[in-house]
């Protein structure tokens, strides 16, 4: 486990593209969205933005970090594909793989929820923070865990999500402070 508190801004440009991205996701995905419970098409589009914020801002972390990553997918998949894609590394380098969680930056409670189907491999898992105001493009990656330290940090998700677990900033902060 590392804590980071590093800070980007992704472009105008890839602000841009993400919003449409988020519409095109919402568009073709609102009664899936519906059946899962999360209404509203705005707060559908604002958790798509917010997402492909954290993968972006990855990219060009692990970019000035020399890892030479692949640019995040906008690809909107559906059926069998999107199910597997929705299994894959977020970011993919040459020697590792790296799932991408994101958050409101200004949430009471962060943390970052993540199916119990999740395969949590070998990945390095990068937690980011993502501002309110989605429109300054600003994310802070605040931390990296290994597949068994999410599963060792698991916890119920505090909402009627029986499928879903979470990791919450509390949980991740006590014990750094602890183990340092």
């Amino acid at each position: 486990m590392k804590l980071l508190n590093i800070s980007i801004c992704v472009s105008k440009e890839e602000r841009e593209r993400i919003e449409a991205f988020a519409v095109a996701v919402t568009k073709a995905r609102t009664a899936e969205y519906t059946r899962r419970l999360q209404a509203g098409i705005a707060k559908q589009q604002l958790d798509q933005v917010r997402g492909k914020i954290a993968e972006v801002a990855a990219y060009h972390l692990l970019k000035q970090a020399g890892k030479d990553p692949e640019y995040p997918d906008f690809q909107v998949w559906d059926g069998s594909t999107r199910r597997r894609k929705g299994h894959a590394a977020d970011i993919e380098t040459p020697t590792a793989n790296y799932g991408v969680k994101s958050v409101n930056a200004n949430h009471k409670d962060p943390s970052w929820v993540f199916q119990k189907s999740d395969k949590l491999g070998d990945d390095a898992y990068l937690l980011f923070l993502v501002d309110e105001d989605h429109r300054h493009g600003k994310a802070t990656l605040k931390w990296v865990l290994s597949g068994s330290e999410i599963l060792e940090f698991a916890a119920p998700l505090r909402m009627n999500a029986p499928s879903k677990h979470a990791v919450y900033d509390k949980h991740l902060s006590a014990a750094f402070v602890m183990h340092g």
